[in-house]
Protein backbone atom coordinates (compact mmCIF):
# COMPACT_ATOMS: atom_id res chain seq x y z
CA UNK A 1 0.00 0.00 0.00
CA UNK A 2 1.43 3.58 -0.97
CA UNK A 3 0.29 6.58 0.24
CA UNK A 4 0.16 10.38 -1.06
CA UNK A 5 -0.68 13.14 0.98
CA UNK A 6 -2.57 15.81 -0.21
CA UNK A 7 -4.61 19.17 1.62
CA UNK A 8 -6.49 19.15 4.81
CA UNK A 9 -4.88 15.34 5.77
CA UNK A 10 -5.93 13.67 2.36
CA UNK A 11 -4.71 11.26 1.50
CA UNK A 12 -4.61 8.74 -2.13
CA UNK A 13 -4.33 5.12 -0.93
CA UNK A 14 -3.06 2.94 -3.32
CA UNK A 15 -3.50 -0.68 -2.18
CA UNK A 16 -1.09 -3.83 -3.96
CA UNK A 17 -4.32 -5.19 -5.93
CA UNK A 18 -4.38 -1.69 -7.24
CA UNK A 19 -7.21 -0.28 -6.29
CA UNK A 20 -6.95 3.26 -5.08
CA UNK A 21 -9.29 5.51 -2.25
CA UNK A 22 -9.32 8.37 -0.71
CA UNK A 23 -9.11 8.79 2.86
CA UNK A 24 -7.92 11.35 5.78
CA UNK A 25 -5.27 10.87 8.07
CA UNK A 26 -6.65 10.03 11.73
CA UNK A 27 -10.23 8.46 9.78
CA UNK A 28 -10.94 4.75 9.71
CA UNK A 29 -11.11 3.68 5.96
CA UNK A 30 -13.41 1.11 5.27
CA UNK A 31 -14.90 -0.11 1.75
CA UNK A 32 -18.66 -0.55 1.46
CA UNK A 33 -19.80 -4.17 -0.18
CA UNK A 34 -22.28 -2.76 -2.65
CA UNK A 35 -25.06 -6.06 -3.05
CA UNK A 36 -27.64 -3.99 -5.02
CA UNK A 37 -27.57 -0.83 -7.33
CA UNK A 38 -29.11 0.67 -10.46
CA UNK A 39 -29.04 3.97 -12.23
CA UNK A 40 -31.75 4.99 -14.51
CA UNK A 41 -32.28 7.45 -16.94
CA UNK A 42 -29.15 8.25 -17.41
CA UNK A 43 -27.83 11.74 -19.26
CA UNK A 44 -31.48 13.34 -18.34
CA UNK A 45 -32.11 15.80 -15.13
CA UNK A 46 -34.34 12.93 -13.90
CA UNK A 47 -31.97 10.50 -12.53
CA UNK A 48 -32.71 7.78 -10.06
CA UNK A 49 -29.81 6.15 -8.30
CA UNK A 50 -30.02 3.44 -5.53
CA UNK A 51 -27.03 1.46 -4.07
CA UNK A 52 -27.59 -0.67 -0.95
CA UNK A 53 -24.48 -2.33 0.81
CA UNK A 54 -23.13 -2.82 3.80
CA UNK A 55 -19.87 -2.04 5.53
CA UNK A 56 -17.75 -3.26 8.69
CA UNK A 57 -15.10 -2.83 11.08
CA UNK A 58 -14.56 -3.81 14.62
CA UNK A 59 -13.96 -0.46 16.08
CA UNK A 60 -17.24 0.43 14.00
CA UNK A 61 -19.75 -0.75 17.37
CA UNK A 62 -18.93 2.55 18.94
CA UNK A 63 -20.58 4.44 16.15
CA UNK A 64 -22.96 7.19 17.01
CA UNK A 65 -24.80 7.11 13.37
CA UNK A 66 -27.25 9.37 14.51
CA UNK A 67 -24.88 11.81 16.54
CA UNK A 68 -22.68 12.24 13.19
CA UNK A 69 -22.93 13.98 9.91
CA UNK A 70 -22.66 12.55 6.29
CA UNK A 71 -20.14 14.28 3.70
CA UNK A 72 -21.26 12.24 0.51
CA UNK A 73 -18.30 12.58 -1.98
CA UNK A 74 -19.42 10.99 -4.91
CA UNK A 75 -22.52 8.77 -5.69
CA UNK A 76 -21.27 7.28 -9.34
CA UNK A 77 -17.87 8.85 -9.80
CA UNK A 78 -16.21 7.50 -13.67
CA UNK A 79 -12.29 7.96 -13.43
CA UNK A 80 -13.04 11.21 -11.98
CA UNK A 81 -16.02 12.44 -13.42
CA UNK A 82 -19.16 12.48 -11.65
CA UNK A 83 -22.38 10.85 -13.36
CA UNK A 84 -24.79 12.33 -10.97
CA UNK A 85 -23.78 16.08 -12.32
CA UNK A 86 -26.50 17.65 -10.12
CA UNK A 87 -25.59 16.56 -6.56
CA UNK A 88 -23.17 19.28 -5.79
CA UNK A 89 -20.86 17.09 -4.52
CA UNK A 90 -18.95 17.23 -1.73
CA UNK A 91 -22.86 17.42 -0.04
CA UNK A 92 -22.95 17.19 3.64
CA UNK A 93 -26.32 15.97 5.19
CA UNK A 94 -27.05 16.34 9.09
CA UNK A 95 -29.37 13.41 10.34
CA UNK A 96 -33.31 13.64 10.20
CA UNK A 97 -34.81 14.18 14.23
CA UNK A 98 -35.49 10.93 15.66
CA UNK A 99 -32.30 9.47 14.57
CA UNK A 100 -30.58 7.68 17.27
CA UNK A 101 -27.49 5.54 18.21
CA UNK A 102 -28.33 2.87 16.21
CA UNK A 103 -29.80 4.11 13.20
CA UNK A 104 -30.15 7.46 11.12
CA UNK A 105 -31.76 8.84 7.85
CA UNK A 106 -30.08 11.68 6.28
CA UNK A 107 -31.51 13.65 3.35
CA UNK A 108 -31.94 16.76 1.86
CA UNK A 109 -34.37 19.64 2.88
CA UNK A 110 -38.55 18.88 1.35
CA UNK A 111 -38.47 20.36 -1.93
CA UNK A 112 -34.60 19.92 -2.86
CA UNK A 113 -33.58 18.84 -6.14
CA UNK A 114 -31.67 16.29 -6.64
CA UNK A 115 -33.45 14.74 -3.77
CA UNK A 116 -30.68 12.91 -1.65
CA UNK A 117 -32.14 10.04 1.16
CA UNK A 118 -29.24 7.64 3.23
CA UNK A 119 -30.88 5.51 5.87
CA UNK A 120 -27.93 3.61 7.99
CA UNK A 121 -28.10 0.87 10.53
CA UNK A 122 -26.17 -0.94 13.06
CA UNK A 123 -26.52 -4.74 12.22
CA UNK A 124 -24.50 -5.73 15.43
CA UNK A 125 -20.31 -6.67 15.65
CA UNK A 126 -19.10 -3.86 13.63
CA UNK A 127 -21.28 -3.97 10.75
CA UNK A 128 -23.47 -1.30 9.63
CA UNK A 129 -26.15 -1.09 6.47
CA UNK A 130 -26.47 1.57 4.00
CA UNK A 131 -29.08 2.59 1.12
CA UNK A 132 -28.65 5.56 -0.78
CA UNK A 133 -31.39 6.78 -2.64
CA UNK A 134 -30.85 10.27 -5.47
CA UNK A 135 -33.63 11.41 -7.18
CA UNK A 136 -34.45 13.98 -9.65
CA UNK A 137 -30.64 14.42 -10.51
CA UNK A 138 -29.22 15.82 -13.68
CA UNK A 139 -26.65 13.41 -14.64
CA UNK A 140 -24.87 11.75 -17.47
CA UNK A 141 -24.13 7.90 -19.27
CA UNK A 142 -20.46 6.37 -17.96
CA UNK A 143 -17.83 6.60 -21.16
CA UNK A 144 -15.94 3.60 -20.43
CA UNK A 145 -18.57 0.77 -20.52
CA UNK A 146 -16.21 -2.14 -21.88
CA UNK A 147 -15.75 -5.86 -22.27
CA UNK A 148 -18.60 -8.32 -21.87
CA UNK A 149 -20.94 -7.88 -19.96
CA UNK A 150 -20.31 -3.83 -20.98
CA UNK A 151 -19.33 -2.81 -17.51
CA UNK A 152 -17.69 0.29 -15.77
CA UNK A 153 -15.98 1.12 -12.89
CA UNK A 154 -17.54 3.38 -10.34
CA UNK A 155 -16.58 4.93 -7.40
CA UNK A 156 -19.41 5.62 -4.10
CA UNK A 157 -17.53 7.23 -0.84
CA UNK A 158 -18.76 9.02 2.08
CA UNK A 159 -17.62 10.05 5.29
CA UNK A 160 -18.62 10.75 8.69
CA UNK A 161 -18.21 13.29 11.00
CA UNK A 162 -16.96 13.17 14.22
CA UNK A 163 -16.72 9.58 14.33
CA UNK A 164 -13.79 10.03 11.79
CA UNK A 165 -15.21 7.25 9.49
CA UNK A 166 -14.64 6.97 5.26
CA UNK A 167 -16.47 4.69 3.54
CA UNK A 168 -15.95 3.71 -0.39
CA UNK A 169 -16.13 1.50 -3.07
CA UNK A 170 -15.05 1.42 -6.51
CA UNK A 171 -16.91 -1.73 -8.21
CA UNK A 172 -18.19 -2.69 -11.70
CA UNK A 173 -21.37 -1.22 -12.81
CA UNK A 174 -22.90 -3.19 -15.53
CA UNK A 175 -23.87 -0.86 -18.52
CA UNK A 176 -27.58 -1.49 -19.89
CA UNK A 177 -29.50 0.25 -22.63
CA UNK A 178 -27.68 2.19 -24.33
CA UNK A 179 -25.43 2.80 -21.43
CA UNK A 180 -28.19 5.01 -20.06
CA UNK A 181 -29.17 2.41 -16.90
CA UNK A 182 -26.49 0.49 -15.07
CA UNK A 183 -27.00 -2.00 -12.36
CA UNK A 184 -25.10 -4.44 -9.45
CA UNK A 185 -24.53 -6.88 -9.50
CA UNK A 186 -23.10 -7.75 -12.82
CA UNK A 187 -24.46 -10.94 -13.80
Amino acid sequence: MGMEFGADNQVVILELDGTVSLGTLGMTTVTIDIKQGRAKRLETTNAKVTTAGKFADPSLTALDIGGSTMTITSVLNEVGVELVAGASLPLTLEARPGSDVDGATFETPGGARPRVRVDMSHRGQGVVSVRLVVEFAPSRKPTICVDTPHTTQLTTSFHLDPAQVSVTTTRPWQCLAGDGHLRVPVP
